[in-house]
């Protein structure tokens, strides 16, 4: 990400490494996490506002496929990932995580917060603070990352990403559908 607009003390990137928590995690629960799958949401929360989790639709309707539409927009992934370089990486995150599958909803809620308390601890999360001109490069299996409540200065950060396949569009089109942006 590019640093294009930095007026004075904008909105900083706060950066988790999903990889370096296996580390601190107990092994043998780490061992667990490497034969279960997690489902995630492009979107968790309802857009009507209600503060209530969006509901998984049975069955999902591929992508691209007739009947196919925001509600379908889920995915399983394993909990533990390998990225190119085959470094493993915590595959479960704070905005798009429902649900570890196979485990009963209070037993699920109860590990994606030890998780998360882990992933996210304030001493082990970097802000970055930009600068005219920054660029910060990561990897996206294997590092986080968010912006805080945003504050009043202006900032234009300028996106750029190597990847085989862009899925922006699609994210800001169903966003849009959703009423989110």
């Amino acid at each position: 990400m590019y640093g294009a607009l930095v007026d004075g003390d904008v909105t900083p990137t706060c950066f988790a490494s999903a990889s370096r928590v296996l580390e601190r995690l107990p092994a043998d629960l780490v061992d667990r996490l490497r034969g279960l799958e997690a489902s995630h949401a492009c979107f968790l929360a309802r857009p009507d506002g209600s503060g209530e989790r969006a509901i998984r639709p049975e069955p999902l309707v591929p992508r691209g496929e007739p009947g196919w539409g925001p509600e379908h927009y889920w995915a399983t992934h394993p909990v533990i990932i390998r990225n190119a370089a085959g470094v493993e990486a915590l595959f479960v995150c704070l905005q798009h995580t429902d649900r570890i599958l196979g485990l009963p909803r209070e037993e699920s809620d109860a590990l994606l917060a030890r998780l998360y308390a882990e992933l996210y601890a304030a001493d082990r999360v970097y802000a970055h603070r930009w600068r005219p001109h920054d660029l910060v490069i990561w990897d996206n299996l294997a590092v986080q990352h968010a912006r805080p409540a945003p504050n009043d200065r202006p900032r234009t950060l300028r996106r750029f990403h190597l990847a085989n396949r862009d899925l922006t569009a699609d994210y800001l089109r169903i966003a849009r559908e959703r009423g989110f942006v």
